[in-house]
């Protein structure tokens, strides 16, 4: 494999700055019956920093977040897929598979996703840029490590070349055994 591919994930969707706004005005509301209160301080203190935590969570998974999805070769020419997080200038790298890891990948509409359920024994992971996305890519891999399926969200030609590379890569490691 000679060529390397960079997709960067962009939302779909406006629901998760929403979701943040609306979290925001619920913390600010409850913060401001907090300051006027005499009795239950405790209870409406915590909802207030329990508000401001969720949209803190928010912000950072799906607003504050970039997510690049890189099929590229490793120092040892293993072709790899590699999911990053940009925050900021931080670059962090949250996902490495080998290609010939890779089993299956398929598109999953919300429905489907909802529905959806990982084997026992399979770790599930999910880097979607869009908060309740319409679809989803649920890659599934297999490697000496773990079982995994990671959810990402891209196109369907992407999808389509995700499946044909560890194809290729999984007939290339199996041959050269």
């Amino acid at each position: 494999m000679t060529n390397e591919i960079y997709v960067h994930a962009k939302p779909t969707n406006n629901k998760a700055k929403q979701t943040f706004y609306i979290l925001l005005s619920l913390a600010s509301a409850v913060t401001l019956v907090y300051l006027f209160i005499g009795v239950y301080k405790g209870i409406v203190g915590l909802c207030a920093v329990a508000l401001i935590t969720a949209a803190v969570l928010v912000h950072t998974k799906y607003i504050g977040a970039e997510y690049y999805y890189d099929i590229t070769e490793d120092y040892e020419g293993t072709p790899v897929f590699v999911v990053r997080q940009v925050v900021g200038k931080r670059s962090t790298t949250l996902c490495r598979l080998d290609l010939f890891s890779i089993t299956k990948v398929e598109r999953l509409d919300r429905e489907a996703a909802k529905k959806h359920k990982a084997p026992a024994g399979y770790k599930k992971y999910s880097y979607l840029p869009t908060l309740s996305p319409d679809s989803r890519l649920c890659v599934t891999a297999v490697s000496s490590a773990e079982k995994a399926e990671i959810m990402i969200e891209a196109s369907d030609e992407f999808c389509d070349m995700l499946l044909r590379l560890s194809r290729e890569a999984r007939a290339d490691f199996y041959s050269e055994d």
